[in-house]
């Protein structure tokens, strides 16, 4: 359990975070508002747009909240994907397990 809790924090904060502030700005600018250049940034704690419009909170909320059930997902999905490599490879010929 250790694992996923570090494994969910880095990808929550190096990958997924980021795909969620982007999805941000494409739910509400669409495409071309993130192919214009509008980010997400934070002053302080509140989320705002690049171009001075506040991030609606809703949307903070849903893309914050997303974003961490997708990377706890990812890093199970990880950790049980190498825990069935290991198994596989240190499973000997006639052995049950």
């Amino acid at each position: 359990m250790g694992f996923v809790i570090m494994l969910t924090l880095v990808l929550l904060v190096s990958v997924v975070g980021r795909l969620a502030m982007a999805g941000a700005v494409c739910w509400v600018y669409g495409s071309a508002g993130y192919a214009s250049g509008i980010r997400v940034h934070f002053v302080g704690k509140t989320p705002w747009f690049t171009n001075g419009v506040r991030v609606p909170d809703a949307i903070a909320t849903t893309s914050s909240l997303g974003a961490f059930i997708a990377s706890v997902l990812v890093s199970y999905g990880i950790l049980y994907c190498l825990r069935y490599v290991y198994r596989l490879t240190r499973k000997g010929k006639y052995e049950n397990a």
